[in-house]
């Protein structure tokens, strides 16, 4: 095998260790059992902040309201960011003993969420997103299993839902069962390192969260695995999305969260030394490996186009090809509001380009502090 073959074959290795590699090592490691306590939680503090987001608010607080919180001391504060429709108006219609709204200058996400956590009274916090909702069981059921396993964090899958309760069947929804596999094996073996926005901690190891430039989720999770603290992903407590699913926000906001990931991860660089365990191997496995596949492929289809006089070359060429063309179509389906069976390919081929458009937002700093639904501008 000549020298250009060889670094396509490593470079198509590269790529596919996170997405095929990874997981099949994760399901065949040995399994670690979660410690157990004895803690009885009736205190919650709920914690939100919210952007512009009128549409949103009053359905998720009513969600809470909704469940099951008999024999709880709850409170729910709700932080706006310099909102600019209704949203501290609806909240404080609303007239609750459980809701407190705090209608902040515009400042970013990340200093909002600070805040609310110095308000909040209890030492149980769940962060949630306006734009969630909570079913009848998730909040004593999540107590629960927080009271009984010796963990820092649980995070709860969240599941995409119209307004109308349709599950989603967007490529994105795909994708998330197949990181709720990888997310349930990190937990079993571990501690899981990534989220899905929604999760309860402890007070006492919540950090303040120091830049708008780091994923708050991430923050919180990577401060917990640095405190010696275990994170669980509590499969079975879901907790549904109903934002609208727009392919064009989705790549937006893939975008911003991989450099928002980025930012974060190398805030806590030292985790990323292997004498930290197997939370290293499933940092650089399942966040930096698996954001940085996408260069791999890139680079691995401009080699292939050089080796076009080699089956090897000719083969990955072809077929990176075929994968762009189709994925273009699905593009202009989606553009023209048809129906898009390439959803899948389209996902695919749009995820690989937003994280390498994420990498660039973080090498060249092109984040700012400010936040909207979709993330980080």
């Amino acid at each position: 095998m000549d020298v250009m073959s060889i670094i396509l074959a490593i470079l198509l290795i590269l790529f596919a260790y996170p997405l095929v590699i990874y997981p099949i090592i994760l399901a065949i490691l040995p399994k670690n059992k979660i410690q157990h306590r004895d803690e009885n939680i009736n205190s919650l503090s709920i914690i939100i902040a919210a952007y512009n987001e009128e549409e949103h608010i009053v359905d998720c607080i009513e969600s809470i309201l909704q469940s099951d919180i008999s024999g709880l001391n709850l409170e729910i504060l709700v932080g706006s960011d310099g909102s600019v429709d209704r949203t501290v108006e609806f909240v404080s219609a609303m007239n609750s003993e459980y809701v407190k709204v705090f209608d902040y200058s515009r400042q970013g996400k990340n200093q909002t969420l600070n805040q609310l956590v110095n308000e909040s009274n209890y030492e149980n916090l769940l962060f949630i997103d306006a734009d969630f909702r909570l079913k009848e069981k998730s909040i004593k059921n999540l107590l629960d299993n927080f009271g009984k396993l010796d963990v820092g964090i649980i995070i709860c899958p969240i599941e995409m839902r119209s307004k109308s309760g349709e599950d989603s069947k967007e490529g994105e929804s795909v994708y998330q069962k197949y990181e709720s596999f990888i997310r349930r094996n990190e937990s079993e073996i571990a501690s899981c390192v990534n989220s899905l926005g929604s999760y309860i901690i402890k007070k006492d190891i919540f950090e303040s969260i120091p830049s708008d430039k780091y994923c708050d989720d991430l923050h919180s999770i990577l401060t917990s695995v640095k405190k010696g603290k275990r994170v669980y992903f509590d499969e079975d407590n879901k907790i549904y999305e109903v934002r609208k699913s727009n392919f064009f926000e989705d790549y937006s906001r893939r975008k911003r969260l991989v450099g928002g990931g980025l930012s974060t991860i190398f805030a806590f660089k030292d985790l990323l030394s292997f004498s930290n365990g197997w939370s290293s191997f499933f940092l650089w496995s399942h966040k930096l490996l698996r954001w940085f596949s996408s260069v791999f492929l890139m680079l691995g289809y401009i080699f292939s186009l050089f080796m076009l006089d080699t089956f090897f070359g000719l083969i990955t060429a072809y077929t990176i090809s075929v994968l762009i063309i189709i994925s273009g179509i699905g593009y202009l389906l989606e553009k023209g509001e048809m129906t898009n069976p390439l959803k899948l390919p389209l996902f695919f081929v749009s995820m690989n380009i937003g994280f390498i458009k994420g990498i660039l937002h973080y090498m060249y700093g092109n984040q700012n502090a400010k936040w909207s639904r979709k993330g980080l501008d």
